[in-house]
């Protein structure tokens, strides 16, 4: 059984919230380097969060929301991330090999470099993203919405 986290835990110094004018309230997790392999996040908000250089391998990521999430040098192999929203997040360098991300929303996302191998990106939103250099060796793009993404380089009808 895999654990559940719940966001509440990582308050304290990894933790900055902010409050907006408009009297919403938005909260940066700071949750670089840390390995959380395996966990349940699903359905949390994780907007902004720092994510640089974590693990997260098979992490069930399901309905999360990680808007303009930086999540650069992340391994994310075999992780769940269906029907996620990740607009405008930071993948560069990042690895999701054998992923799930079926009807997950990755429009104006920076995949520069990111390794994709084996994944299912079936009804994904990828419009508007930067995928230069981005390794889709093998990857299911069925239905996949490309309007607008930067492909330059990007292995995207490699078989493998």
């Amino acid at each position: 059984m895999k654990n559940r986290l719940r966001i509440d835990e990582f308050y304290g110094e990894k933790c900055t919230v902010i409050s907006l004018d408009d009297g919403t309230v938005t909260t940066k997790l700071d949750l670089r380097e840390l390995v959380l392999d395996g966990l349940d996040l699903s359905g949390n908000t994780l907007e902004e969060a720092n994510l640089i250089g974590s693990s997260m391998k098979g992490c069930n990521l399901t309905e999360l929301q990680l808007r303009r999430a930086n999540l650069s040098n992340t391994i994310l192999d075999k992780a769940d991330m269906s029907s996620a929203i990740l607009e405008l997040a930071r993948f560069s360098y990042a690895k999701l090999r054998k992923a799930k991300l079926r009807k997950t929303n990755l429009q104006g996302a920076h995949m520069v470099f990111t390794i994709c191998g084996g994944s299912d990106f079936r009804e994904v939103n990828l419009s508007k993203s930067d995928l230069q250099h981005a390794s889709f060796c093998a990857a299911i793009l069925i239905n996949a919405d490309l309007a607008d993404a930067g492909t330059e380089y990007t292995d995207l009808l490699q078989r493998c």
